[in-house]
Parts: C-alpha cells; structure tokens; sequence
C-alpha cells in the first residue's frame, strides 16, 4: 500500500498520508481497515530555513555610529571545562499530545 500512517509531534495527532497520490487525510482509509503495520520507523523532524538574501539594499539607510552587542572575551577555565550532553529517552514514550509538557521534561 502507498498509505503511511504519520504522527505529528508538533499536534499530537495522526494522520493518513498516500505517497503516490499526494493526499492527506484525517481518518484511516477503508483500505487500511483490514491491514497490519508493515513497518514502522522514526525519522528526526525536517527543519527548513529560509534562505540568505543574495543583495542586501543599502541605499536610504542611516549608518550606525555605536554598535553594542552581547559579546564579551572569555578567559580562564571556562574555555578547558567539559560539557556533558545527554540524550534522554522515555519508556514508555510521552504522548505526543503532551509535547509542551515534553519540552519542560
């Protein structure tokens, strides 16, 4: 079958998607109704950024005397100090329903 079963994690909820057909639905098509799970898959979450400008317009604007930013030099054992990254998984999984109560996790 060319029907995907797709859980959103930004809505919490599933929908049906037919990749031959391009079609999106809400409810499981009649002829899913009888079938089992084929295979079943997690892939990380597509992010598209928009692209960079190729011109940037200059003209008409005012230049800028003072710029103060954020950034500051950094010195002693913050630059050596090892950072620890952890990858945290539940089992069972969080509902995807509850995906803001996930981000506070």
């Amino acid at each position: 079958s060319d029907w995907e079963k797709v859980e959103s994690l930004s809505k919490g909820e599933c929908y049906y998607f037919n990749r031959s057909k391009n079609e999106t639905v809400k409810t499981m098509p009649d002829e899913l109704k009888d079938k089992k799970v084929k295979c079943e898959f997690y892939r990380e979450q597509g992010v598209k950024f928009a692209e960079r400008p190729s011109q940037f317009p200059t003209q008409g604007l005012p230049p800028i005397d003072n710029v103060v930013t954020n950034a500051y030099f950094v010195t002693g054992k913050l630059l050596t100090t090892p950072i620890a990254h952890y990858i945290v998984e539940f089992d069972p999984p969080v509902d995807p329903e509850n995906s803001l109560l996930r981000q506070q996790i």
